[in-house]
């Protein structure tokens, strides 16, 4: 019996994994209720894994960064077909794996083992944001998709808590970066096998986005563009342009060769990825981002005599690429389709004619769709006319501007758009004093974090990428490892400023300030 019961156990996740694939292959093969089985095939793997994982804790924080980027969710509610904001309520893929740590933090609260609750002072901002929305339900004239944003919203504060409190060790927060590699890792194979077929896998369920023929962007015929499981090729450029830094500065110092090899391959893998997104924004967000960390990491003599040759290694990986696609890259910008440009004009002019009308507190949030046609130079009837019959991106609702601080702006007014700068501008503060922190590799961790940060200013004034769930949740996950660098930097410092002769202070309950000397 016990070598039966040894047997059974070793066999276990290859069974359930084999279920899992089993159950893809069903979707695909466009069984009715599919999607119903696939959720309850995963819950299976998640809990065979979680069983013979030996850290169920650091399972479920593998697991919600390796499904960060895919859209597999249930939707109910009133679904509607629009951009740049939420268009359902959603019980999510993601939700499998922090759901469970939120009930390990409350235990931990409940007995005692913790003594408090990390809830950095960037969390009421974004509540405060969603407070905005919430008078919009209660008052507003499109109620349910400010509800839907909201609820959006509240999750991804509670998610924001969840995981900042989840990384408490140094050793917690390089697991979160060695996750995030292979999530990069599993888009970028999925990319490059779209680009090499030409084709998608049929998984749009998972956010798989279409792969756009060359007619569709450029004036030639040579070029294809892919979007993994990102829902669209912009937003697969923004995830791998603000996580690459995140895999390069891990690559600057040592970490153990297995993990500097993963570190390596997500580089290697995600910058032809990144190029063959053929996302602009994409490209100049990580050409800032990548300047914004080589100078960074020049701050430290240690590091910095480090850094040389990774970042050499790194150059010349980029050049090699560039050189290797250069036919779709040149094309892409010399010979781009102008009626992208003269829709995105367009858009914006209607933007800011919106932003005239109510510039304090905006139309409301989520309601950019509903509250734009009266304010394009078609007018409200004829704007919904050309919607209906171009059906837009799958939807007879009005596009919205491919500028989040315009977008920010027209529905929550300069109140809500001060509110979101701020919360940009209080963790790049809290980034640049974690340039104090002495652990090399929480430091370069850091360092990564601040360029994305930056990468993210930019990328937002060509799209809305913190309005869709696979970036947002990457967004605040960067966020989290920036906080949690800083609680453990004050942590340090409280300890190093202690009298020699005096005992060790009594660790810092969670979200406390060392008192000042």
């Amino acid at each position: 019996m016990t070598a039966l019961l040894r047997a059974a156990r070793s066999q276990l996740p290859v069974i359930a994994i084999a279920a899992l694939f089993a159950s893809l292959l069903t979707v695909v093969a466009g069984e009715h209720g599919a999607k119903l089985m696939i959720f309850i095939m995963g819950v299976i793997v998640v809990g065979a894994g979680a069983a013979f994982s030996g850290n169920i804790r650091l399972f479920c924080l593998w697991g919600f960064m390796l499904t960060l980027p895919f859209d597999l969710s249930y939707r109910f509610g009133p679904i509607y077909a629009k951009l740049g904001g939420e268009t359902a309520f959603r019980v999510e893929l993601s939700d499998v794996f922090w759901v469970p740590l939120l009930l390990f933090l409350a235990r931990d609260v409940w007995s005692g083992a913790v003594r408090g609750v990390r809830i950095p002072k960037v969390t009421f901002l974004w509540l405060a944001i969603a407070a905005l929305g919430f008078g919009e339900v209660i008052s507003g004239p499109w109620r349910m998709t400010a509800l839907q944003e909201v609820v959006r919203m509240l999750k991804i504060a509670l998610t924001f808590i969840v995981i900042l409190n989840e990384l408490r060790t140094p050793g917690r927060v390089v697991q979160v970066a060695m996750a995030l590699a292979v999530a990069l890792l599993i888009q970028a194979a999925a990319g490059l096998t779209q680009f090499a077929t030409g084709s998608s896998f049929g998984l749009s369920f998972l956010g798989e986005a279409d792969v756009v023929k060359s007619q569709d962007v450029v004036k030639t015929g040579s070029v294809t563009r892919i979007g993994a499981f990102m829902i669209h090729p912009v937003i697969f450029g923004t995830f791998l342009a603000t996580l690459l830094p995140l895999s390069l500065a891990m690559a600057l110092v040592r970490c153990g060769r297995s993990r500097r090899a993963l570190f390596a391959l997500a580089i290697v893998f995600g910058v032809p990825c990144l190029v063959l997104t053929l996302s602009r924004a994409g490209w100049l967000t990580f050409a800032i981002g990548t300047l914004v960390l080589a100078t960074l990491v020049m701050f430290r003599l240690k590091v910095r005599r480090k850094a040389i040759l990774p970042l050499a290694g790194a150059a010349i990986v980029v050049i090699g690429v560039v050189i290797s696609f250069s036919g779709p890259i040149m094309a892409r910008v010399f010979q781009s389709t102008d009626v992208s440009e003269r829709g995105r004009d367009e858009w914006a002019q209607d933007a800011r004619r919106m932003i005239d009308a109510k510039p304090i507190l905006g139309f409301g949030l989520n309601s950019y769709a509903f509250a734009a046609p009266p304010y394009t130079r078609l007018g409200e009837r004829g704007a919904r006319e050309f919607y209906e019959k171009a059906k837009f991106a799958q939807s007879s609702l009005m596009p919205v501007v491919h500028n989040a601080y315009l977008q920010w702006t027209a529905e929550i007014g300069i109140v809500g758009l001060s509110l979101h700068l701020t919360i940009f501008a209080m963790l790049l503060f809290m980034g640049w004093r974690n340039l104090r922190v002495r652990d090399e590799q929480l430091f370069v961790l850091n360092a990564a974090c601040v360029a994305a940060l930056v990468g993210y200013l930019v990328d937002l004034n060509f799209g809305n990428s913190l309005r869709q769930g696979s970036t947002l949740r990457e967004y605040w996950v960067l966020a989290a490892l920036v906080c949690a660098i800083h609680y453990w930097r004050l942590r340090a410092e409280a300890t190093a400023t202690a009298p020699a002769s005096a005992p060790l202070p009594e660790p810092l309950p969670y979200g406390a300030e060392p008192a000042a000397r």
